[in-house]
Order: C-alpha cells, then sequence, then structure tokens
C-alpha cells in the first residue's frame, strides 16, 4: 500500500501568468430574495444539497443551528424554492451539525443522516437516519437502524461503500466527548447497520471535525480522510474492508478541505481553509465595544475610555442565547447583582465606582474616575473554559480601549498541496499565488465556475465579531490563482459571519451556483443572511454526468469519470460532495471551454466495471447507468505498418448476481471518419457469450490489416449489446497508428 507522504518544496520559478484586473468573465448576481430562501435569524451550520424527490431540480436542507427546526426548501424551478418543512417531520431544535443525503436503501431516493453536536459536548444527545418515504415525508429510523451514536458529538457524516458490496456504508466523524471516537457503520443490506469502526482499522479517531474521500494514490479505492485542528490523517483504502493509518499531516487549525484535480494532472490535490472559529476578540466603533471571550482559569478584561462619565449599556450572551442569571455578575465595589440583561451602569453613580475584590469566578465590571474607563474582568473554573460574548454600547464617544491577557488570534494562511500521483503531496501556496492571502477562511470548495476545463476555489471568510469578504480564486490554467470575487460579484454578506458555502446548479443551465451562510458561532454575532449567487454564465461548453449504479451502490459515490475532448483531459470524482457541514452536489461539472464534442468518458466504477461512451454532445445533464459487464481492450500495440496484423485481448467480466448472455462485436473508424463495418448492419462477430455470476473470460481478436489501408489513426471499438446491433449495454475504446510498409 502506498505511503502518503507531504512535501515541503522550495521552487524557483522566473514567470507566473496572473490574471489581468478587470480580466475575470466570471459573474453572480445575489438571487436570495427572488429565491424566496427567507433568511432566519438563528446560525447555520452548514447546508445539504439532494433531490430528495428525483425530480431534477434540486433542492436544500439548511441546519438552523439550535435555535429553530432544520428547513427543507423544494426547488420549484425558475430559481425559486418552497418551504416544506411541515411536511416532512423535521421538527427537532437541537445541537445540529454535518448532514449528508445518500440513498443507503438503493430504493432510488435519497435519504438524510443529520450528526448530532450533543449539546455542545455538554450531553448525550442521538443522530437522525431520515429514511425517505418517497412521498415528501421522512421517518427517523437511527434507532432501529442502529446508528443513534448516542455519545458522540457529531461532526460530519460520511456516506460511502467501504466494502464495495453495493450499499452505502455511514462514518460518522465526531469531535472528542465521553471518550466516544468516530464510528465507523456497515450497511448490512436489511435496513440496519453495525458498528465495524475496529475490525475496519478506524476506531481510534477520537479528534475528527471533518470527514471527505478521495482516492489519493490512484488506485480506484476511496480513501478517507479526517481533519481536526492539529491536521490531515490520511487512511488509504486497502480494498478488502479495512484500512491504513498513514498519520497526520501537521497542519493547525484546519477549518476545512477542498479536494480535487485543479492542474488536471488526473491526482487530486487538497485545498486547506484555515482560520479560527473561536477564541478573544474585540471590535471597537464610535460607542459601541463588541467581544467574545473564552473565559478560562485566568484574569482577561477590557478597560475603555468614555466621554462625560457616559451610561453604558451591558448585554451578555453564551452560545446562541442571551444569558439570564445575573448572580455570577459583580457590580462596583459592594459586588452587586443587576436586576436583568442588559442592564444600564452610569458611570456618575456611586455604587459603580471602585474595583471590586475578585472572591471567584465570575464577571466583574466597575467605573475608575482616576482614568475614565469601564473595566471588565471574566474569570472562569479550572478546567472549565466557555466563551461569553456580547456588547457594550455607551452615550459617549469610546476612546483608548486597554486588553488584559486576551488571546487574540492571528489571520491564517490558506494551504494547497499538490498531489504527484505517486502518494506524495508539495506545499505549491507559494508557488499558487494563494500565500498573499490572509484571514480566517471557514469553509471552502473547488469548482469551476467559468467552465473552461480547470478548478476554481471559493472560500468563506470570517472576522473574530463581524464579517469578512468572501474570495473566489480562479485558476489561470497554469497552476496560478487570482482572487475574482469582487470583480464577480460573489464577495456575499456584510452581515454576521462567514460560516460555510456549498455548490450545485440550482437552475438547470450548466453552470454552478452557490448558497452562502453568514450564521457562525455565538450570539449576537451570528446572524448573518442566507446569500444565494447565481452563476451568470460565460460562453464555455460544459458537460454534467449524474451517476446510477447497479452493481454499485445507487449513487455512484466512489465513481471516478475521466471526460477527453481533443487535448483537454478531466478527472472528476464521485464522493458525495461532503466538506465542513455542508454537501455539494453530486452530480458531476466538467467544464470544456470551446471544445465542442467530447471524444470519449471513461467512467471508473467502485464495483471494478469500466465504462466507456464516445462522441458525446456538449450543454447536457447525461444520466448515466451502471452496466453489469465490463470489460477492457488492450492492444498487442499502438503503432501498425499496412501488412501487420492486430492481436487485441478483451477482458470481459458479468458482475450481476446472475448469468447473462450478450453480443460481442467489434468495428473500425477509418482515419478519415468512415466506419467500418459500419453500424449496425456489419459488426465484426457479433459473438454470443454468456457469463455466470462473476465469470471473467478473455477473448484474443485479430485483425489483418490491408496492405492499402489509409495511413493514420484508426480508432477500435469493442461493443457489448444485448441484441444483435442494437441496445450498447457497454463500449471500449483504443487508438493505434498504421504506417508505411517497412
Amino acid at each position: 500500500m502506498k505511503q502518503f507522504v507531504l512535501l515541503i518544496a522550495i521552487v524557483f520559478f522566473s514567470t507566473i501568468m496572473k490574471l489581468p484586473a478587470g480580466g475575470t468573465e466570471m459573474r453572480f448576481v445575489d438571487k436570495t430574495a427572488e429565491s424566496v430562501l427567507s433568511y432566519q435569524s438563528s446560525p447555520s451550520w452548514g447546508l445539504s444539497w439532494g433531490d430528495f424527490n428525483n425530480d431534477d431540480l434540486i433542492d436544500v436542507y439548511i441546519k438552523n443551528h439550535q435555535v429553530n427546526p432544520p428547513s427543507l426548501y423544494k426547488n420549484v424551478g425558475n430559481g425559486v424554492f418552497q418551504d416544506i418543512t411541515s411536511q416532512t417531520g423535521f421538527s427537532m431544535i437541537e445541537d445540529f451539525h454535518g448532514a449528508s443525503w445518500g440513498d443507503f436503501d438503493n430504493d432510488g431516493d435519497s435519504d438524510l443522516y443529520q450528526a448530532n453536536g450533543a449539546c455542545g459536548g455538554n450531553c448525550s444527545k442521538n443522530n437522525h437516519l431520515f429514511m425517505n418515504n418517497g412521498d415528501g415525508g421522512f421517518t427517523d429510523i437511527a434507532g432501529s437502524a442502529g446508528v443513534l451514536d448516542p455519545n458522540g458529538r457529531g461532526r460530519m457524516p460520511l456516506w460511502f461503500d467501504y466494502n464495495g458490496d453495493g450499499y452505502l456504508d455511514i462514518f460518522v466523524a465526531n469531535e472528542k466527548h465521553y471518550n466516544a471516537p468516530s464510528l465507523l457503520f456497515k450497511n448490512e443490506g436489511n435496513g440496519t447497520f453495525t458498528d465495524v469502526s475496529v475490525s475496519a482499522g478506524v476506531g481510534s479517531i477520537e479528534m475528527a471535525n471533518g470527514a471527505y474521500l478521495s482516492d489519493l494514490n490512484g488506485d480506484n479505492k476511496a480513501d478517507l480522510i479526517i481533519s481536526n485542528w492539529k491536521g490531515i490523517q490520511i487512511f488509504s483504502n486497502n480494498g478488502d474492508g479495512t484500512f491504513t493509518d498513514n498519520g497526520l499531516i501537521r497542519i493547525d487549525n484546519v477549518q476545512d478541505v477542498a479536494i480535487g484535480d485543479y492542474d488536471n494532472d488526473k491526482g487530486m490535490d487538497i485545498f486547506v481553509s484555515r482560520g479560527l472559529s473561536d477564541g478573544d476578540a474585540y471590535e471597537v466603533s464610535s460607542s459601541k465595544l463588541k467581544y467574545r471571550i473564552e473565559v478560562e482559569n485566568i484574569e482577561k478584561g477590557i478597560d475603555f475610555e468614555t466621554v462625560n462619565f457616559s451610561v453604558a449599556e451591558f448585554d451578555f450572551y453564551r452560545h446562541e442565547n442571551r444569558i439570564s442569571a445575573t448572580d455570577n455578575i459583580y457590580i462596583g465595589p459592594n459586588k452587586y447583582n443587576p436586576a436583568q440583561i442588559p442592564f444600564l451602569l452610569d458611570a456618575s453613580a456611586i455604587q459603580n465606582r471602585g474595583e471590586p475584590v475578585r472572591s471567584g469566578p465570575g464577571c466583574y465590571i466597575w467605573f475608575d474616575g482616576s482614568d475614565n474607563k469601564w473595566h471588565t474582568r471574566f474569570v472562569g473554573l479550572i478546567g472549565e473554559n466557555f466563551n461569553i460574548s456580547g456588547v457594550i454600547s455607551t452615550s459617549g464617544a469610546i476612546g483608548q480601549t486597554i486588553t488584559l491577557n486576551l488571546n487574540i488570534g492571528q489571520d491564517m494562511v490558506n494551504k494547497l498541496f499538490q498531489n504527484d500521483g505517486s502518494g506524495h503531496f508539495v506545499d505549491v501556496t507559494d508557488m499558487s499565488g494563494l500565500e498573499t492571502y490572509n484571514g480566517n477562511s471557514m469553509s471552502a470548495v473547488f469548482a469551476d465556475f467559468d467552465n473552461d476545463g480547470d478548478l476554481d476555489i471559493y472560500a468563506v471568510y470570517a472576522g473574530g465579531i463581524s464579517n469578512a469578504p468572501n474570495k473566489l480564486f480562479e485558476n489561470d490554467g497554469n497552476g496560478h490563482f487570482t482572487d475574482a470575487a469582487f470583480e464577480s460579484g460573489s464577495q456575499a454578506s456584510a452581515q454576521g459571519r462567514g460560516e460555510s458555502v456549498a455548490v450545485a446548479d440550482y437552475n438547470n443551465d450548466g453552470f454552478l451556483d452557490m448558497i452562502v451562510l453568514n450564521g457562525l458561532g455565538d450570539a449576537p454575532f451570528h446572524l448573518g443572511e442566507r446569500v444565494v449567487l447565481e452563476n451568470q454564465k460565460t460562453r464555455n461548453n460544459w458537460l454534467q454526468i449524474k451517476l446510477a449504479g447497479t452493481v454499485s451502490n445507487k449513487d455512484g459515490v466512489g465513481a471516478i469519470v475521466v471526460v477527453d475532448a481533443d487535448t483537454l483531459s478531466i478527472a472528476r470524482e464521485q464522493m458525495g460532495g461532503m466538506h465542513h457541514f455542508s454537501q455539494n452536489s453530486q452530480v458531476l461539472q466538467f467544464g470544456l471551454g470551446s471544445k465542442s464534442v467530447v471524444d470519449r468518458i471513461t467512467i471508473y466504477w467502485p464495483s471494478g466495471i469500466v465504462q466507456q461512451l464516445v462522441n458525446v454532445n456538449v450543454n447536457q445533464r447525461l444520466k448515466v447507468e451502471e452496466p453489469e459487464i465490463s470489460f477492457v481492450l488492450t492492444p498487442d500495440a499502438a503503432v501498425l505498418p499496412r501488412g501487420g496484423v492486430l492481436t487485441v485481448r478483451a477482458n470481459i467480466v458479468n458482475y450481476s448476481d446472475q448469468r447473462t448472455g450478450f453480443y460481442f462485436a467489434t468495428n473500425l473508424i477509418l482515419p478519415d471518419g468512415t466506419i467500418f463495418p459500419k453500424i449496425p448492419s456489419a459488426l465484426v462477430g457479433p459473438d454470443w457469450i454468456s457469463l455466470a455470476p462473476k465469470e471473467a473470460i478473455t477473448r484474443t481478436l485479430t485483425r489483418q490489416i490491408s496492405g492499402v489501408a489509409p495511413l493514420g489513426n484508426y480508432i477500435y471499438n469493442g461493443f457489448i449489446v444485448k441484441k444483435p446491433y442494437t441496445s450498447i449495454l457497454n463500449e471500449n475504446h483504443f487508438l493505434f497508428k498504421v504506417t508505411p510498409a517497412p
């Protein structure tokens, strides 16, 4: 098994092509109001795109973390969504984090697994498995299915078929809590699941904030990638239902991971979104001081000067709610408690003037006339850390501000790691142009927004208290990225704090749109709007592929698809779309630029079946069903002289569970485009073959090349057909060249 290694490279280069100012063709328009995805005054914590009713209009599920029940919005077309939450049975108000759509029972509709954060780590709460009833409603079967995981502090669920039996299993990424590690549940195929974490080699993952899938070492098996605050851990898939831990790639403050082939070399690269979502922070305007303080066993505080002995209003929040109890708030030398929160304090009132003696945990407030400052002190208990946030509003202007023991986080630089195809990753951040963009990045996606054939990056940013502009890093095709968010209109909301992004083509125009959520962290700074960014398209062509497994799982999770169009060759993975509490569309997107036809599509299904399609029209969504018969053609030579003999081996496998009969036939496409013999009138063969379940055969075929055959490039085609000359079930192709006789 290949090992995964991170290489830190120092590379000197002379010239990098950059996009000129104003050079981007990408444009986005805010369609939040038109979409009727109404803003709710609640934190968000992710969204999940999924077509729950199979009408080819993708719908969206939003969690509304701990304040409101989750929302399900049905896409009714024309860019409009309808809130149908009341029909679904989603009525819980809980500590919801990531949720993932997946067809676990292979019945053709998407089910939903919802991870529960367990009251911020202070209680036990069940996860939910909402089985799609097929009528717009859902039934929570987590208990009978055996996937409650009540002690886990759930962060992200990940559907994938870890053992290759054709059923989606579920990995639940848990942050450390009650010694409850992350869990891998095996789908038994009968509506129940079994915990196989230990036997599969993933039973010791105690700290997981994120979980992702990708074939990182090119062996056509989905590897498991775990992220936490210390770095990224890669578990390589051994192909026998077990995983090998390849150790930790140390990168601090990982918030999200985006995986994709940004340089089109068929190796999946890794973009790491880095930032601080918690910790101490404060902002001062003319008459307001906003703060968030992590209360711990060290005295912390903020002192601020006011003008003319002003009156100050103090407001306090913990997590999503305003604090109601006042018995731990002590004011003035006599340490009296306020009657309620928020409360007003007058700097001229004698009871508020003078420093109180600290006698235990709590918040201490006083005014000192000698320096004309309000003073606040926060003291916690040993081993009990929590965040307090709030707003202090004054009747006069705020002057000098002094902090005590605040740990103000530094801006981070995101990281880009290039896969060399052999399990080695090179840090190319400095080469890519991304090193100049600092900040707190909370969420990120790889996506070809302009359909030019290479992956761009969208990253959501947040300030410590307020929001920050998001960035759209446009790929110039040479591995260099430039922020085009302002020019393209995709910076999103100035309200709240940026939390997550997920992409989908919600209006079926062939270009990827986005929803950006701005409900990160604690009240009162999390109340940001949802932003729907509709892609206004470019002139480029595109192709979308929606997979339907038959031998593999119904969603085709784990498949790798390669599209070849002239000189352009693009690889995309169907890995479920999960990242940082959110889920992208599972429809694969291929930007084609100016290419007007797709020469070949090759699909590597997780079952092992290889499927090819040729001469495919562009600008369409293609629905591809997995064939049950797989075959691969292998020639003995790529170049033949006139008069030579071409020998071809056809390896054919029946992956179905029953004996299957079919015809096998071949033909040639000559250099001038002539098909010989023509389909369907005269395929060479056809050869009737009948295979038992899982049976494999090899046929050796020979073809004499005429002494007067046209010179040039030929295409050799093989076909699996249900009837002679019709109903092509699978096909395979290769190129060879005919040269003059020696």
